[in-house]
């Protein structure tokens, strides 16, 4: 990916408090916009885990301060995790995947 020069770090200082910042606009980075432009590939340049991208419908946002400067640019998916498979041990009771569920049992009744 080609990074453009919007991306590269702001020049200015960071804020010390919220009241530097306030009142802060939130703004739909919205796909195929300059601000949905900027989010991926703020994302693509700066994320450590290596972004591929949201799974599910990604809700993307610009937060702006009062100077309408970037502050922020949080991100979140509709989908939730694939949940740790629950598996019988030995003994009968299930496997939460860290530790052992003593509440729960693989047969009803017991």
């Amino acid at each position: 990916m080609v990074f453009g020069s919007d991306t590269k770090p702001p020049a200015h200082p960071a804020p010390t408090s919220l009241d530097a910042v306030r009142p802060l606009d939130l703004r739909a980075a919205v796909r195929y916009t300059n601000e949905g432009r900027l989010w991926n590939e703020f994302v693509a340049r700066y994320n450590y885990l290596d972004y591929k991208g949201l799974v599910g419908a990604p809700m993307c946002y610009a937060v702006h301060d009062r100077a309408d400067r970037r502050v922020t640019l949080p991100g979140f998916s509709t989908t939730a995790p694939k949940p740790v498979p629950a598996t019988a041990s030995s003994d009968g009771r299930r496997n939460c995947g860290k530790g052992t569920c003593p509440s729960w049992s693989t047969t009803r009744g017991s």
